[in-house]
């Protein structure tokens, strides 16, 4: 009886294992093929990439600076501390 027991959870630890490759493979295709060329994301990414080098080709370290705070703050502008309390960048 024992040896069934065990049959079994080998088998359920095989099943899982081959879930979670399965997964894993799908989750990597289809983030590729979200940043592949002509997609909405890889176009927003290579403008942001574009501007950030603009900005360091004409202002140096600090524009470059200004920028990413910009950009990061349009996206998150707020963040909680560990008491909760709501602060702004």
């Amino acid at each position: 009886m024992r040896s069934v027991y065990i049959k079994a959870l080998v088998l359920s630890f095989g099943i899982l294992i081959f879930a979670l490759a399965g997964f894993l493979v799908i989750s990597r295709i289809m983030t590729y093929r979200m940043f592949a060329k002509g997609t909405p994301i890889a176009r927003n990414a290579a403008m942001q990439f574009e501007e950030a080098g603009l900005e360091y080709e004409n202002g140096g370290a600090k524009a470059l600076a200004s920028y990413l705070g910009c950009s990061t703050h349009s996206i998150r502008p707020y963040t909680s501390t560990l008491s909760g309390k709501a602060v702004t960048w």
